[in-house]
């Protein structure tokens, strides 16, 4: 459907138990069909957030902002309804309870403004889309499944738009098994 190419440079500095880290994001979006010329954009987006970390690891947790700017082709119409902008509030905690077990809870804000207006509707969209996620994973240290990771987790999220068509809640149940090598 599309080929999206970019670069995401980051550095994090180190505090003591404080991590300060300052991203950027450059992607050119690329979509293939013909029907989906006018969603082909630059996407840039800097970031800055920064973290905690027990002594013990046991109990992490973070915040996050970042600003992005969506710069898209023009439709058949002349309009520039997929380019966006807005930013995006995260944070973050994670506890494990156990060696082998960790547990977490992320949130977040994104704020999006459209430049064009919607046909149809006669109104430029704005949205705000909520996410929190909750889960749990295992890491296996012994026996056939050594070095695999299995993952339960909920997401929902909750997009409110001022165009009904682009409003909607969504509800995820994922579990995921994986191995890094």
């Amino acid at each position: 459907i599309a080929v999206y190419a970019g670069v995401f440079p980051s550095l994090t500095y180190f505090y003591g138990r404080l991590s300060l880290t300052v991203n950027a994001q450059v992607q050119d979006r690329d979509f293939r069909r013909s029907v989906d010329e006018a969603r082909d954009s630059l996407y840039t987006a800097a970031g800055i957030s920064l973290g905690y970390r027990s002594l013990d690891g046991r109990f992490g947790a973070g915040f996050g902002i970042q600003v992005f700017n969506e710069n898209a082709h023009l439709d058949a119409a002349g309009s520039d309804r997929h380019s966006n902008d807005g930013q995006q509030f995260t944070g973050s905690a994670n506890f494990r309870p156990w060696p082998n077990v960790n547990t977490f809870v992320r949130a977040s804000l994104r704020k999006r403004d459209f430049d064009g207006v919607e046909p149809v509707f006669a109104v430029a969209r704005d949205e705000d889309e909520k996410r929190i996620a909750i889960g749990a994973s295992y890491s296996f240290s012994d026996g056939y499944l050594n070095d695999w990771v299995a993952q339960a987790s909920y997401r929902y999220t909750d997009n409110d738009s001022n165009v009904v068509l682009f409003d909607y809640d969504r509800n995820q149940y994922l579990f995921t098994l994986s191995r890094s090598f």
